[in-house]
């Protein structure tokens, strides 16, 4: 399925921390500061047509997740090379 010409397997570049994230916990609001402007592999388009990026690589090491992902609005991406 493909949103805003992204589907999965996509690399995807997070421009903007969506808004809903100001109510979001502190961990959330976190990892997504830490990954805005990163480059990341879309894993899927999910059933309420987010994104699901695999930010592991960043995450796992800084705030201790195992296999994080970030479910974003296509809207607040863009196509990375």
């Amino acid at each position: 399925m493909r949103r805003y010409g992204l589907r999965a397997g996509d690399r995807a570049r997070l421009v903007r921390i969506p808004p809903w994230a100001t109510r979001a916990d502190d961990g959330a609001r976190a990892l997504l500061e830490h990954c805005l402007g990163g480059v990341y592999r879309v894993i899927e388009v999910d059933a309420q047509g987010r994104l699901v990026l695999d930010v592991s690589e960043v995450a796992d090491k800084r705030f201790g997740h195992f296999d994080a992902e970030l479910r974003v609005e296509p809207l607040y991406c863009e196509r990375a090379l």
